[in-house]
């Protein structure tokens, strides 16, 4: 594709996949025209429930040690999720201001596939952006 081509690139849940992440963000701030636009959504390394399972010495449900199962967690031992990149939202805004983009927007998301009382905790903690399960970001090419 063309330099400086794309108005808007939507990016979520994946990052978190790459090896190379560093690669791939080269090639979307290729793509994006000045002012174009980057939507971002990724795990919290740093989310509540993350601090509370390491805290208890248990494996973060954001990151996998293995891609054969969830050795060392809480719950889903039997689940993998791919992710070979953490980021805390710290990390992430700082990764994207390397790239020379602008902040926009930061929201929190709450996780998916959780019920009962910790989808209230959830719920609660999602409301501060650093604690939230994931978070979701709008960012500007500058």
């Amino acid at each position: 594709m063309k330099d400086s081509s794309i108005d808007v690139i939507i990016f979520e849940e994946v990052i978190e996949h790459l090896y190379n992440s560093d690669l791939v963000m080269s090639e979307i701030k290729r793509l994006l025209k000045k002012g174009g636009i980057i939507v971002l959504s990724t795990p919290n390394l740093a989310s509540w429930i993350n601090r509370l399972t390491l805290l208890l010495g248990y494996q973060s449900f954001s990151h996998d040690v293995s891609f054969l199962g969830g050795f060392g967690r809480l719950k889903y031992k039997s689940q993998t999720n791919g992710h070979i990149k953490s980021f805390t939202l710290r990390a992430m805004v700082e990764y994207l201001k390397f790239f020379n983009l602008e902040i926009l927007e930061i929201k929190d998301i709450e996780a998916d596939g959780i019920s009962g009382l910790l989808s209230k905790f959830d719920s609660f903690f999602s409301r501060f952006p650093g604690l939230a399960s994931h978070m979701f970001i709008v960012a500007r090419n500058l």
